[in-house]
C-alpha cells in the first residue's frame, strides 16, 4: 500500500475492479483492492447505507446512490476475526490533518483499520485495537520491521488511554499486556528503548486509576503492576510517574488513593533502593498523604508507611515524622508494634516533645486494636489536641465532632452501583448498560457536549483544552493570553488586539460555552452546568 496521502488521487476501489473486468483481467480481492486503492475522502462524506437483503447472505455492499463504495464478505474484511464485524458501519474518511499524523501506522497497520481507529464511533475504535491484539497473537505484520510495529502499538496505546469510553481504554489495557509480555521481548526491543516507549503513554495510564469507572481503574492498577513487573521497564519508571504530583483537574480523593493503594502493593514486592523505589520521594508522598484531610487517604498513606517501615527501621525514617503531631506519632507507633517492630524514634516537634512522652503507647487496648486495622476514626482523632495526662473529660467532648463532610463527588465514586451510575454527572439509572450509558453520554449528560470542530463527545470542563492539545483540528485554534480561551486562528490577532475579553481568574473556572467564570472546583462545575440557572449556551439544558 503507499504511504502518505497520495491515495487522496486514486480511484475508488469499486471501479478499478469494474474496470479490469471490461479488460478481461482477473480481478483482486477486495481487501486487496482496498489496500492497493484506498477510498477517496468525497465517496465516504457521509454514512453509505447497508443493502439488506445483501446483509443477510453475509455480504455488506456500502453504497453511496448507486455506486459500490466497498463491499466485504466476512472472510476477507479488514477487521476479520473481530466478534460481529458484519454489524460494524463503515469509518469515516481520514481529514488530510489526521491522515498526515497518521502516515506511520496506515503504512504498518493498513488504512480501513486507522480509519476505524479514528473513527468517533467507539465501536470501531475498539474493533480496530482488537484487530491488531488478533494479528498479534497469530504472528502478523511479519512484513513490517518488529520495532516500527511495536512503536505503532505504542502509539495506538497512548492515544486509546485517554478515551472516555471504557469499553475502548480496557481493550487498549489488553493491547498493552500484549505489548510487553510477547511484542517487546520478541522484537528484541533493549530495556532504554523499551522505556522511552513506555513513558509516552505511562502518564495517561497513571491518571487513570484515579477513574470513577472501577473497571477502568482495576485494568489501570493491573497495567501498571505488570509493568512494574516486566524487566524491560521495572519498578522504577512506574513510581516515577506515580509520584509526580497531581494535575489541578485531578483534585479528587480518588486518584490520590489509588496511587497510594498500588504504592503499597509495589513496595512488598520491588522493595527499596536502586532497582525498587526510592525511599525519599516515596515517604515524602505518604507523609503528604498521611496529613490529607480525607480519612479513606489518610488511611492509604499509613498502610504505605507500614509497608515501607520493616524495610528500613526507624532511625531512616525519623526525617519524614519530625513534622508530625503527636497524636499521628502515636498511630504509627501502634501501627509499628502490631508489626512486631519498635516504635518509631523520631520526635516530633519541640512543643510536641512532651505530650508525645507522656503517651508513648495507644491509652487504651481497644485503641490500638482499631489502630492495626487503621480506620476512619482512628486517623481522624489526629485533629484533636491530646489532652494532659490528668484531663480526660475535655477531649471526650471534642471526639464526637465530626470532621468536615467528604464531598457529594467522593460518595458517588464510593457508589456501589457504580456501573449503573455515569461518572461525570452522577446519574443512576439502574437501566444503564453500555448501550444506553453511550447514548447517555451521546445526547444527555449535561456534563459532556460534542465538539464543534470534529464531533467527538468530550468533558465542557476540558474543552478549552482539547480544543488546544487534542482535537484534530488543534492546528486551527491558539490560546488567547489574556483570556487564556482557545480562539480560532483566524480571530486570534483581532480577539488579542480588541482586548474585550474577561481576563482569566486564576480563582474560578471559565465556561467555554458561555464565557463567564463559575464556582472552583467540581461543584462549581455542576452547578453551573446542571443547577438553575444553568449555562445560557448549553445545547442539553436550555
Amino acid at each position: 500500500m503507499a504511504p502518505g496521502l497520495d491515495y487522496l488521487e486514486q480511484p475508488l476501489p469499486g471501479a478499478a475492479a469494474a474496470a479490469a473486468a471490461a479488460e478481461g483481467v482477473e480481478p483482486q480481492d477486495a481487501q486487496s483492492a482496498y489496500d492497493a486503492q484506498p477510498i477517496t475522502g468525497k465517496a465516504m462524506r457521509r454514512a453509505p447505507s447497508v443493502d439488506p437483503a445483501e446483509h443477510e447472505s453475509g455480504i455488506t455492499n456500502y453504497r453511496k446512490s448507486d455506486s459500490i463504495v466497498m463491499e466485504f464478505t466476512p472472510e476477507n474484511h479488514p477487521l476479520k476475526g473481530v466478534p460481529k464485524v458484519e454489524d460494524l458501519p463503515p469509518p469515516e474518511p481520514l481529514t488530510l490533518a489526521v491522515a498526515k499524523e497518521a502516515e506511520p501506522l496506515i503504512s504498518i497497520f493498513g488504512e480501513y483499520l486507522v480509519q476505524c481507529f479514528y473513527s468517533k464511533v467507539w465501536n470501531l475504535r475498539e474493533a480496530a485495537l482488537q484487530k491488531v491484539k488478533l494479528e498479534l497473537e497469530q504472528q502478523g505484520y511479519q512484513e513490517q520491521s518488529t520495532k516500527e510495529v511495536v512503536s505503532g502499538v505504542c502509539t495506538l496505546i497512548r492515544k486509546a488511554a485517554v478515551d472516555k469510553i471504557a469499553q475502548v481504554f480496557l481493550q487498549s489495557m489488553a493491547l498493552l499486556g500484549m505489548l510487553v509480555e510477547d511484542c517487546m521481548p520478541a522484537a528484541g526491543i533493549k530495556k532504554t528503548e523499551a522505556q522511552v516507549h513506555v513513558d509516552s503513554f505511562l502518564p495517561a495510564v497513571v491518571d487513570r486509576v484515579g477513574d470513577s469507572n472501577a473497571r477502568n481503574r482495576d485494568a489501570a492498577c493491573n497495567a501498571l503492576l505488570a509493568l512494574s513487573r516486566s524487566s524491560l521497564v521495572g519498578p522504577s519508571l512506574v513510581s516515577q510517574h506515580l509520584l509526580r504530583p497531581l494535575k489541578k483537574k485531578q483534585s479528587g480523593v480518588r486518584p490520590l488513593q489509588s496511587r497510594l493503594e498500588i504504592l503499597s502493593l509495589m513496595v512488598p514486592e520491588f522493595k527499596l533502593g536502586a532497582s525498587g523505589l526510592a525511599l525519599e520521594p516515596l515517604m515524602t508522598f505518604a507523609i503528604d498523604g498521611f496529613k490529607n484531610a480525607n480519612g479513606d487517604v489518610r488511611n492509604a498513606a499509613l498502610k504505605l508507611i507500614l509497608a515501607v517501615y520493616p524495610l528500613v527501621g526507624p532511625k531512616k525514617l525519623e526525617p519524614f515524622l519530625s513534622d508530625l503531631r503527636p497524636a499521628q506519632i502515636e498511630m504509627l507507633n501502634a501501627g509499628f508494634e502490631s508489626l512486631g517492630s519498635q516504635p518509631a524514634a523520631a520526635e516530633p516537634s519541640p512543643s510536641a516533645a512532651a505530650p508525645a512522652k507522656a503517651a508513648p503507647k495507644p491509652p487504651a487496648p481497644a485503641a490500638k486494636k482499631t489502630t492495626k486495622a487503621a480506620p476512619k476514626m482512628e486517623v481522624e482523632e489526629e485533629d484533636v489536641a491530646p489532652p494532659p495526662k490528668k484531663a480526660a473529660a475535655p477531649p471526650k467532648k471534642k471526639a464526637p465532632a465530626p470532621p468536615p463532610p467528604a464531598p457529594a463527588v467522593e460518595q458517588v465514586e464510593e457508589d456501589p452501583d457504580n456501573e449503573f451510575t455515569c461518572q461525570f454527572c452522577g446519574k443512576y439509572d439502574p437501566n444503564f448498560n453500555d448501550e444506553n450509558m453511550d447514548m447517555h453520554f451521546w445526547k444527555d449528560c449535561p456534563m459532556l457536549c460534542s465538539c464543534a470542530q470534529c464531533g467527538q463527545v468530550i468533558e465542557i470542563t476540558t474543552l478549552n483544552h482539547h480544543l488546544l492539545q487534542e482535537c484534530e483540528k488543534q492546528h486551527e485554534h491558539k490560546e488567547c493570553p489574556r483570556c487564556k480561551e482557545a480562539v480560532h486562528v483566524q480571530d486570534i490577532d483581532a480577539h488579542v488586539a480588541a482586548a474585550m475579553c474577561k481576563p482569566a481568574n486564576p480563582k474560578a473556572n471559565r465556561c467555554p460555552l458561555c464565557h463567564n467564570d463559575v464556582g472552583v472546583g467540581e461543584k462549581g462545575w455542576k452547578a453551573h452546568l446542571m443547577g438553575e440557572p444553568g449555562c445560557p449556551h448549553h445545547e442539553r439544558t436550555r
